[in-house]
């Protein structure tokens, strides 16, 4: 590592570490700001496509605080000594999925409010994409965890 990239991970790269915490609860603020304001246009429009999304967001966002949740919890559990930051990983990789689960499912809707077929017809390779980011952030988090870089 050169002195330039030391000093600017010395500058910048402990500041990231230390407010991605609340980087979380400030992204789950500006969703529920955002489906707020979803609310109100869909009120103004109610037999329009976009009321169906806006219902579907409404009904999940439950999971939105839940994946904040954890995913809060796994920066902090990643922020402790390492005997009891192994739970980390897990929680990442788990958050993770779960994401990737929830995108699925708008991708889902979104084909099935506007009548396009295209996602429906990926929805079997649906587990697999679910397992590979599982274990994808599972292997990536380990080895960042292992080799010392958090």
């Amino acid at each position: 590592m050169t002195a330039d990239e030391e000093w600017w991970h010395g500058r910048f790269g402990k500041r990231e570490e230390r407010y991605r915490p609340l980087s979380h609860l400030v992204g789950l603020v500006v969703y529920l700001v955002v489906l707020a304001v979803l609310n109100l246009l869909a009120g103004a429009y109610p037999d329009s496509v976009w009321h169906g999304l806006v219902a579907f967001l409404n009904a999940t966002v439950w999971v939105v605080v839940v994946l904040a949740a954890i995913n809060l919890f796994a920066d902090l559990v990643l922020g402790l000594p390492f005997p009891t930051n192994l739970p980390g990983p897990v929680l990442r990789a788990v958050a993770a999925a779960a994401t990737a689960w929830y995108v699925v499912q708008l991708l889902f809707e979104v084909d099935r409010l506007f009548g396009l077929g295209v996602f429906l017809a990926l929805a079997p390779f649906a587990i697999i994409l679910y397992a590979a980011v599982f274990l994808l952030v599972l292997v990536g988090e380990s080895i960042r965890l292992v080799t010392g870089e958090r």
